[in-house]
């Protein structure tokens, strides 16, 4: 499974979206949450097939992120951790 997330707004504040590829049951979530120093977590709601929690750590050049997602109801077999690189 692939995983590109599209953020905006403030660490206080953060909106975008999770676009998922080859997972079964997640396409696109819009997600939502904060950065505090290095730790970030997100929220999104997939409506019948549950919610996803994002919830990791930024480097400290914030290049690379480490996130464990926790995903609940008919998708929770979708769980898992990653690290995201920045594209520039």
């Amino acid at each position: 499974m692939q995983v590109i997330l599209n953020l905006d707004g403030e660490p206080n504040m953060l909106t975008g979206s999770a676009n998922f590829t080859n997972s079964a049951c997640l396409h696109s979530i819009h997600v939502t949450g904060t950065q505090s120093g290095k730790h970030l977590e997100l929220r999104g709601d997939n409506g019948n097939d549950g919610s996803i929690v994002l919830a990791g750590t930024v480097d400290p050049e914030a290049r690379n992120l480490m996130l464990t997602s926790v995903v609940s109801g008919a998708c929770q077999a979708e769980s898992g951790s990653a690290t995201f690189t920045k594209v520039q």
